[in-house]
């Protein structure tokens, strides 16, 4: 699979495709919703941010993978480290963080 056909250069989904090749599959689409595939463990997901966030949205999925995969140590925390990515303005200086913070259980 090529996970530059998904979404394109810079975009969320072709850095968790990335991150683990062949494991996980992702899609966002509009108003916040994005599904993922993990077929090692049989399961598909798909969540909404609610006031239809996209960045929101890619840390949510990220984090939700993170938790799903914690098995495989160094992929989870690449996962965490997408979830939890940095903001910058136009200059390029960090001015915040997306931090997903509800518990998945």
């Amino acid at each position: 699979a090529e996970p530059f056909f998904v979404s394109g250069s810079g975009r969320e989904d072709v850095a968790l495709m990335e991150a683990a090749p062949g494991r996980i599959f992702t899609k966002g689409g509009a108003e916040g919703v994005h599904c993922a595939a993990i077929p090692e463990l049989g399961l598909g997901i798909a969540l909404k941010c609610d006031d239809g966030a996209g960045r929101a949205g890619e840390a949510m999925v990220a984090a939700v993978l993170a938790k799903l995969l914690r098995a495989d140590e160094a992929l989870a925390a690449k996962l965490l480290e997408l979830a939890n990515a940095p903001i910058e303005n136009r200059n390029g200086a960090k001015v915040g963080a997306l931090r997903p913070t509800a518990t998945l259980k």
